[in-house]
């Protein structure tokens, strides 16, 4: 059973890997929604580790079933 904090959050993408040096990076759309994004500006990353950070979002673009 998810945590209180953890039942606040919806799953919209999932990091694959890093992109070039400016801490850019490649994710998985898990939404039906893309548009979800058009309207964030900060997002909270969960870790492997189980830890939550926050991530800003300065740009991003929906290419083949990816965000970059």
């Amino acid at each position: 059973m998810p945590s209180p904090e953890m039942e606040d959050l919806v799953a919209i993408a999932k990091i694959a890997r890093p992109r070039g040096l400016r801490g850019e990076v490649v994710g998985d759309l898990l939404t039906d929604f893309p548009e979800r994004f058009d309207e964030l500006e900060n997002v909270v990353a969960l870790l492997p580790s189980g830890e939550r950070s926050n991530l800003k979002i300065n740009d991003f673009a929906i290419r083949n079933g990816r965000i970059n």
